[in-house]
């Protein structure tokens, strides 16, 4: 992208037991989530990326759409790249930076905030930009990629950007940094805030209280959305009441003066979902022997089948005549099951038969185009049903 592109390696125990940016809210508005994550969080709850975000995280690095990844991972990749492009323009007009002092992209970066000198916590940065403005002021530029489903805390409120913000600005000295969330889902965007030099110094004096107000803070627990990325979820007394909660009133209903309640219970429900999970990983990794003495077994999955690559597919559909090349890229951009659902139905309509058998050809057309990964088995209940 630009002249001065850097890749960046990351040694491989990153957060080496201090608080990073990426659970910099969970930590902020939770103070028992973290001293209770590293005494009592599940170990098989490793907070890395999926396999589809390291897939993404590759081609953004390589600058190069990889035509061998999932058409989905493609389509986020090429997402990003655009709005990586769009924030550069902006950013870059906005503060007049002069071209040839732009450093970067510079990716997947974990970079340390240090207090007295010591390492006091860390950012991973997906990607960011520096540069000398107008005046010759170092000014700084990064975002966050969002890829996922879920909601998000916007830029002007959000603790992980506030924390990468601080950690970028002490790493290269910067004196004002555009920091935002790149979101792919439901239509690209993206959402800025702005930290001017003042601002960072303020944000900075708040986190390193954060954090130090954790000590001894493994009771003072705080509900919330946040709950679904904490891997003491499954231990918590707080996740634990509001499921008793639950079940004690899942028959006789709630009342309107329970409203608090159901507020609560509502704001925590990813975490409920996450303590949930949490028991089910845990069952799985029991001994056979005694998996069955609770009533449960393994059952095993068909594997995943992803297309090879996003081209592969059309060649295999194109001679049916069912599709045009322009659906085709609409419904693979979306996934694989909806474009064997739609090629299916319209399958069945034009040789009248069943769209159960539309799925069986379509899966058999296009095997030699897929890939094939084995899938985890499933927790089975042997006693209840």
């Amino acid at each position: 992208m630009t002249q001065n592109s850097i890749k960046s390696q990351s040694p491989p125990d990153e957060r080496e037991g201090k608080p990073s940016a990426s659970g910099a809210e969970r930590l902020v508005a939770c103070l028992a989530s973290w001293p209770n994550e590293q005494a009592h969080g599940f170990e098989g709850d490793v907070m890395a990326a999926t396999a589809q975000g390291t897939e993404i995280a590759a081609m953004m690095e390589a600058e190069e759409i990889d035509e061998d990844a999932e058409a989905d991972s493609q389509v986020i990749a090429e997402k990003l790249g655009e709005l990586e492009q769009k924030a550069l323009a902006e950013w870059t007009t906005h503060y007049s930076v002069d071209q040839s002092t732009i450093v970067g992209p510079i990716r997947e970066a974990r970079l340390w905030l240090k207090d007295g000198g010591e390492k006091h916590s860390s950012a991973k940065l997906d990607v960011f930009f520096f540069g000398l403005a107008a005046g010759s002021r170092k000014v700084g530029l990064f975002l966050d990629h969002k890829t996922g489903f879920k909601d998000v805390t916007a830029s002007p409120k959000n603790w992980q950007l506030r924390v990468q913000a601080i950690a970028l600005a002490q790493t290269y000295g910067l004196e004002e940094i555009w920091g935002g969330i790149a979101h792919v889902r439901f239509g690209a965007k993206l959402d800025y805030s702005l930290y001017s030099l003042e601002t960072i110094l303020q944000l900075r004096e708040l986190w390193i209280r954060a954090v130090a107000r954790t000590e001894n803070a493994e009771r003072f627990y705080a509900p919330g959305k946040w709950c679904g990325y904490c891997s003491f979820a499954h231990k918590c007394p707080a996740m634990h009441g509001y499921m008793s909660i639950l079940k004690e009133n899942a028959e006789t209903g709630w009342k309107l003066d329970d409203r608090s309640m159901i507020r609560g219970i509502y704001n925590s429900k990813s975490g409920i979902e996450k303590s949930l999970a949490l028991m089910l990983q845990w069952l799985k990794k029991l001994p056979k022997e005694e998996m069955n003495a609770l009533g449960f077994d393994l059952e095993e999955n068909a594997p995943n089948k992803p297309f090879k690559s996003a081209l592969a597919p059309w060649a295999m559909i194109e001679p049916t005549g069912l599709m045009t090349e322009g659906e085709y890229w609409d419904l693979a951009k979306m996934s694989k099951g909806a474009l064997i659902k739609e090629l299916a139905a319209r399958y069945a309509k034009q040789y009248n038969t069943t769209k159960k058998a539309g799925v069986a050809y379509f899966e058999s057309l296009l095997e030699p185009v897929c890939l094939s990964f084995p899938k985890a088995p499933s927790l089975k209940d042997i006693e209840g049903k």
